[in-house]
Formats: C-alpha cells, sequence, structure tokens
C-alpha cells in the first residue's frame, strides 16, 4: 500500500510541476532555457513518448484518454 501512494504523491507532484513549466514557456514572450530540472522532467514524458510506452489523447481522440503498451495496437 506504501508504494501504491508513493506513486499516487509522486503523479500529483509530478502534475503540478509540470503545470508551472507549462504556464511559464506559455507566458514567455521567447524561448528561454528551462533549468536542468525542468529539462529533466520533460525528458521523462519525451522519453516514453519516442519509444510508444504512452500516448495521451488528441483532437481525434478523448483527450482524457491514455493508452499504453498493447492497447495502442
Amino acid at each position: 500500500m506504501s508504494s501504491e501512494l508513493d506513486f499516487v504523491n509522486f503523479a500529483i507532484s509530478f502534475n503540478k510541476r509540470l503545470s508551472e513549466i507549462i504556464k511559464r514557456i506559455a507566458a514567455a514572450e521567447k524561448l528561454s532555457a528551462l533549468s536542468l530540472e525542468d529539462e529533466s522532467i520533460l525528458r521523462v514524458l519525451h522519453r516514453a513518448h519516442n519509444r510508444g510506452e504512452i500516448e495521451f489523447g488528441n483532437d481525434n481522440r478523448n483527450a482524457h484518454k491514455v493508452l499504453t503498451g498493447e492497447q495502442k495496437l
């Protein structure tokens, strides 16, 4: 149970941090350098996307649906 709770806490924190990064990028008049920590957070999602491990919804599909692994086939 502790492991599941730790993961939920991680997911909540990750979401909050990613939201902050996106807000900063959207508000910037020009692209500025991200901190190493911000780059690391974005790199996690970029790797998962490039490897086809996870895919989020888009305009053609329910934006809240997450497909992983064999579900994407």
